[in-house]
């Protein structure tokens, strides 16, 4: 089975990495808010699958939030439950 790379499966490692609760921060253009968290939520789904399948813990909620400024946006993401910290 060859990998193939995803777009935004780094974004994903970074939030999944995390040992704590600091959010993860993107910067984007407003128009690609939607798009990113959609992508970053269906690769949480995709990490999810590969972990049901071999009976691993799974990732809990995944929380993002967006914030406005100067014509940029930020996305803060924070994983509410991390199933590698069991």
């Amino acid at each position: 089975m060859t990998s193939s790379h995803r777009q935004y499966e780094g974004i994903w490692k970074r939030i999944a990495t995390r040992s704590d609760t600091t959010p993860v921060k993107l910067t984007c253009h407003p128009n690609n808010v939607q798009r990113i968290i959609i992508a970053v939520r269906k690769e949480k789904a995709i990490a999810n699958n590969i972990r049901k399948n071999l009976a691993m813990p799974r990732y809990g909620k995944l929380n993002s939030s967006v914030e406005l400024a100067n014509g940029k946006a930020t996305i803060s993401f924070v994983l509410q439950f991390n199933g590698d910290m069991l």
